[in-house]
This record gives C-alpha cells, structure tokens and sequence, in this order.
C-alpha cells in the first residue's frame, strides 16, 4: 500500500530494528494510528512489536501472557481488568516494546499519533 511504501521509504524497520531481525524470513509489519482523546485500542495480544509516539500522550496497561485478555469492548466505555496490570505513559519520541503474546491495551489521552512495528520469523 501507499502508506507502507512511505513508512519503508522514512523509517526503514532494517535500520531502526536490525537486531531483532536477523532470522532467515524476518517479518515486519507496519502500522500507523491515529486517534483522538478517549480512543485506542482494547485488549489484544500479538508477536513482538515496537510502537513510537509520534504525537499526543497514550497510556499503555499490561499484563503478562499467563494473565493475558482479549477485549471488544471499545476503550471510550472503560478497559475492564485494569487491577494487577502495569501501566505507563508514552509521550512524542518514547518509544514501547510489548513483547509477544503480552496483552496491552492502550488509551489516547489527546489526539494521538504513532508508527509501530509487529515482526518475527516465519
């Protein structure tokens, strides 16, 4: 798509993560979003992945695998089973690595805008 050519063009994920894609058949996938105050997304689980915070101010919460959820409810009527979880504020140039098969969820404080990277190996 236009938006993985442009994101493969301005942030190559080669040269930002090297170290992490050294196996034989590396996977990347970029993502972009974009969000305002009150929205995000619910609790969800996948490979590793980096996020970084272009703009705004998003909370992450999350829990270990053997206390991993998933959620449909949308974050704008609450995240449930927040207790146990941890939890951290991510500002413009932080930068988050949840790692596989940890759960997180995430709330936009403000309108927010961030580039991530799923990767791993086939």
């Amino acid at each position: 798509s236009a938006m993985s050519a442009m994101l493969a063009r301005d942030l190559p994920a080669a040269e930002v993560l090297p170290f992490m894609l050294r196996g034989s058949n590396p996977v990347v996938l970029p993502q972009v979003s974009l969000g305002q105050s009150g929205t995000g997304a619910p609790w969800h689980w996948h490979q590793d992945a980096f996020n970084v915070c272009i703009a705004g101010e998003r909370v992450w919460y999350l829990k270990p695998p053997a206390e991993a959820l998933m959620s449909r409810q949308p974050v704008v009527n609450g995240v449930p089973r927040l207790e146990g979880s941890w939890h951290a504020v991510q500002r413009p140039g932080d930068i988050v690595y949840v790692p596989e098969l940890w759960a997180h969820c995430v709330v936009n404080r403000i309108l927010s805008c961030s580039v991530a990277f799923e990767f791993g190996n086939l």
